[in-house]
């Protein structure tokens, strides 16, 4: 009997610590260089701190990608956490910042998600437009079970936020 305790308890620390350590809460820290036109590139010190800036409000800059576990509870998005890998693809969303360059030149920017639920996932979310030196809102869908690119074609764009998740 204490053999078979002994061997749930180390099964149980061992899943434990298994979970834990795919966490990735935080990036890595990077010098930003975005070109917005043949003359000019767009430079900025990104720190190394967490994807999530509050609860359930995640920024990207370019050239991100990143594995987000949902946890849902009672038909909304309780939690989000960022993994290293896809263990769950399940309840992961995948999303990724693209901004490619052409020539020495921006070309349309774009964020790419999965949604690998069974229902709509609509989310805010806030672009930093190099150009106008604001940030802009809009309001995005990610239809169920299927990818969807959000791109915004005239705007270079340093950063994003996705914020106010539900499914509907």
């Amino acid at each position: 009997m204490k053999k078979l305790i002994c061997l749930c308890a180390l099964v149980a620390y061992t899943a434990s610590n298994a979970q834990e350590s795919n966490l990735h809460p935080e990036r890595s820290g990077f010098i930003l260089r975005v070109p917005r036109n043949v003359k000019q590139t767009y430079v900025q010190q990104v720190n190394p701190g967490p994807y999530f800036a509050q609860d359930k409000i995640l920024q990207l800059y370019p050239h991100e990608k990143v594995w987000i576990e949902v946890e849902i509870k009672a038909d909304t998005v309780y939690s989000m956490t960022s993994v290293k890998e896809n263990l769950h693809p399940e309840k992961t969303l995948e999303i990724e910042f693209c901004q490619t360059v052409e020539k020495g030149t921006a070309k349309p920017t774009q964020v790419w998600i999965k949604n690998p639920f069974d229902r709509k996932l609509v989310y805010n979310s806030l672009v930093y437009s190099i150009e106008d030196s604001k940030w802009q809102s809009d309001s995005h869908t990610a239809k169920a079970k299927w990818s969807s690119n959000e791109i915004w074609r005239k705007e270079t764009i340093s950063s994003v936020v996705m914020k106010d998740w539900k499914f509907e």
